[in-house]
């Protein structure tokens, strides 16, 4: 996607919001930041925010942000992406440039129902086949996917594969972090699982198993989940999986052993990729193979802990693989780096170096430790 000198990029996104999908397109508008481009955020739905329409948990991506669409400028120059629920929105713009960040397929399609039945009626919107209702293969859109399963859904509803890129996201640092500090010899017979994700059936499971300790995750702040999944032996997820979900990836990284079905990206062996025998139909007859296998688990943790290694290593390379996905679906001409020193106590210049890590245009010459130094450096003299 070509950029220009004066191209504005625009991310749209719901308003106080902290989910899967809010994150990514932060995410997304950080890293297009962060290579050089000029990017804002677009709160919708931002009238019914307490406050700020940016919450709390992503203020740290220090974003400039609109809370109108009549403030995008509508040219051929500019470009607004929309996360697939918003795909209808198209219509408000006649120039400029529209991509399609595919996050969830589920939710495209019950969003897409929606407004169907809001214009016919319920009936006739259900006879309505999925591939008809694909507005984007009728226009000249380009589609940012976050897993295969995405790209699979618009490679069978025609999408040009020239106009399909893989993006990705990642999971938040912290799980990557304190990855290394988990102590597999404290984690617990505790099968951590979702109550938003597939309840119905995690519901008969629970029935099913009452010697078993499942813990919800619910009513939790990150620290809290974080805890959860560090001393839990399993992360089970019975959920429709629209994408390539976080909490089975936070799992991972906080070395649970992630046991899924296999609806949506849960199916194919690219966003999972688990092998087979932690996989399974979520249907009746599967409950005591399911519970069968928590109990092997648990009773053979370390070996099948093991087994998702290969799991761990490519969640904990997701944040680099994205930036350069960014980079290199959003071309701009070449720009000189530009060479900076850095100064501060040892503490200042690691958060400086963590925050400019993944810059695009800024060369870290040296730094001074104005501890070890003796004296304080004016920063403005730099």
């Amino acid at each position: 996607m070509k950029i220009y000198d004066d191209t504005k990029i625009y991310v749209c996104a719901p308003a106080d919001d902290y989910t899967g999908g809010p994150l990514a397109l932060h995410q997304l508008a950080s890293a297009l930041k962060k290579s050089g481009c000029e990017v804002y955020m677009v709160y919708f739905n931002a009238e019914n925010s307490n406050g700020s329409p940016v919450h709390k948990n992503l203020q740290k991506f220090h974003l400039p942000f609109l809370t109108d669409f009549e403030s995008i400028e509508d040219n051929s120059r500019n470009i607004v992406i929309f996360p697939e629920t918003r795909i209808i929105d198209f219509l408000r713009f006649s120039k400029i440039r529209i991509a399609i960040y595919w996050l969830s397929v589920g939710h495209y399609i019950r969003e897409t129902y929606s407004i169907l039945q809001r214009i016919f009626d319920t009936d006739a919107a259900l006879r309505f086949p999925v591939a008809v209702l694909d507005m984007a293969k009728f226009h000249d859109f380009d589609n940012l996917s976050q897993s295969e399963y995405s790209q699979q859904f618009l490679l069978f509803n025609k999408i040009s594969q020239e106009k399909i890129f893989f993006v990705g996201d990642y999971i938040e640092k912290q799980f990557i972090e304190n990855s290394g500090s988990v102590n597999l010899e404290s984690k617990t017979n505790i099968v951590a699982y979702n109550p938003k994700k597939g309840f119905e059936f995690t519901q008969t499971l629970i029935e099913a198993a009452p010697n078993i300790k499942f813990i919800p995750i619910e009513n939790m702040t990150p620290k809290e989940v974080q805890n959860l999944l560090s001393r839990s032996k399993i992360y089970i997820d019975f959920g429709n999986h629209p994408g390539k979900d976080r909490i089975p990836r936070e799992s991972a990284m906080s070395h649970c052993v992630v046991i899924t079905n296999r609806r949506g990206a849960a199916d194919n062996s690219i966003d999972i990729p688990i092998d087979d025998d932690f996989k399974f139909e979520d249907i009746p007859e599967n409950i005591p193979a399911i519970i069968e296998k928590i109990k092997y688990v648990f009773e053979n943790f370390k070996t099948e802990h093991d087994r998702q290694n290969s799991y761990r290593e490519i969640i904990s390379h997701e944040q680099d693989k994205f930036f350069n996905n960014v980079d290199s679906i959003f071309k701009q001409d070449s720009k000189p780096r530009m060479k900076i020193a850095i100064a501060g106590s040892l503490q200042d210049m690691e958060e400086i170096c963590d925050e400019l890590i993944h810059e695009r245009d800024i060369e870290i010459v040296f730094a001074v430790n104005d501890e070890l130094a003796g004296n304080i450096v004016n920063y403005n003299d730099i």
